[in-house]
């Protein structure tokens, strides 16, 4: 069971729990590292470590390597699911959402209406489909296709989130883009209140 899944009660109310997952994914934009399950991977390490048997011990990395990625996936779905109804009963419009970096694929797929100019869903068909969110085989040349039609501001996770990479990739991105003058580092997230050191926020210039 992931750390996301835990965490939600059985006995939470419909409100309750849509807005734990409202929170849970946001946390995560603003630091990916809330994502983990610390126990679960110390107890995995603590396995690997006493594992003599290879196989077991490759299967055991494996699962390790999960860990600490974290199940950003369900964190997604439960968002997916759950913010636009959170939104209606809390009056929270997209402009908000966007700035603690919700990309808008997100958004869109969590049935918002962004007019005429929003992305389409992941599961329609494009001219250039979208990556599935943290799609490992996503080209660095499609990383930067999509930051380079981002307008407003963003995080590096949520590119990761709109059109997959790894953290490690997209931020070597940012950086070439920002070494050759077509994105601006804003500095730290001023609107971030969660836990965990505030993400920088990025422009497109």
């Amino acid at each position: 069971m992931n750390c996301y899944v835990g965490q939600m009660s059985e006995n939470m109310s419909m409100n309750e729990s849509a807005e734990f997952a409202v929170r849970s994914y946001l946390e995560f934009l603003g630091d990916p590292s809330t994502a983990v399950d610390g126990s679960r991977v110390a107890a995995l390490e603590a396995q690997v470590g006493q594992t003599s048997d290879v196989i077991a011990k490759l299967k055991l990395l494996e699962e390790l390597g999960r860990a600490r990625s974290g199940d950003t996936a369900a964190l997604r779905q439960a968002f997916v699911t759950h913010a636009k109804s959170w939104a209606a009963a809390n009056t929270i419009g997209l402009d908000a959402f966007r700035a603690l970096g919700v990309g808008d694929i997100a958004l869109v797929e969590a049935g918002f209406d962004l007019g005429r100019n929003a992305p389409k869903k992941s599961g329609a068909a494009t001219a250039r489909p979208l990556r599935p969110a943290r799609a490992a085989n996503v080209s660095g040349s499609a990383i930067r296709e999509h930051i380079a039609g981002l307008t407003g501001t963003f995080t590096l996770a949520s590119v990761m989130h709109d059109v997959g990479g790894s953290l490690g990739t997209i931020r070597k991105i940012v950086d070439e883009m920002e070494a050759a003058g077509r994105v601006r580092n804003e500095g730290s997230d001023p609107s971030h209140s969660s836990r965990g050191r505030a993400p920088h926020v990025f422009r497109v210039i």
